[in-house]
């Protein structure tokens, strides 16, 4: 996941929460975050903003949060929208609460719950009693994804390819071969 670690199962708590509403995202009224006291006070997690760089983004749990509802999903692309007046909002709209049994269960299990309010006062939660790893699809997906954009599709599917092959290569030479030789043909003469 494209963000701090502490912000990941908030994220997919509310990631949960706004598909149960049926919610759109400027029908939320009110953002409530409850999680555990490590994660509210591991600098920058607590962040509000504003934020100048990606990397602030993803240390704050109120800015993923509040950009997974905004773009409906937790993709890194979120963390490119510094300035998006939605994700904004939903930042101010936010409150943080520690609830203790999530502080005594941690760090065994990073729990959050996520409650979302509409304006007429319909609520709708999801807690997550620890965050939910990704499996090999949603790795493999998102390697694609990130590799193509890189390197293109041809070489991103030939390493994907080679990495799933690994078991019965004696080493990953040809993998960083082939990383090595696409990174060289996309490099230009200044």
């Amino acid at each position: 996941m494209p963000a701090c670690n502490f912000a990941q199962s908030a994220c997919q708590a509310a990631l949960a929460a706004l598909r149960k509403s049926d919610f759109s995202p400027d029908e939320i009224a009110a953002v409530e975050v409850d999680t555990y006291e490590a994660a509210l006070n591991y600098p920058g997690c607590a962040a509000r903003g504003p934020f100048t760089r990606p990397l602030q983004a993803k240390m704050s749990i109120a800015y993923g949060v509040a950009a997974t509802l905004a773009c409906g999903a937790i993709e890194e692309e979120n963390y490119a929208r510094l300035d998006d007046p939605a994700i904004a909002r939903l930042i101010d709209c936010l409150e943080f609460r520690e609830d203790g049994a999530f502080t005594r269960a941690f760090p065994g299990r990073q729990a959050a719950r996520v409650t979302l309010v509409s304006g007429d006062g319909h609520r709708f939660a999801h807690e997550m009693d620890d965050v939910a790893f990704a499996d090999a699809e949603l790795i493999e997906r998102r390697f694609l994804k990130a590799a193509e954009t890189a390197l293109g599709q041809a070489a991103a599917n030939d390493i994907l390819t080679r990495v799933r092959q690994l078991d019965g290569q004696a080493d990953s030479s040809a993998i960083i071969g082939q990383c090595g030789s696409v990174q060289g043909d996309t490099k230009t003469d200044d």
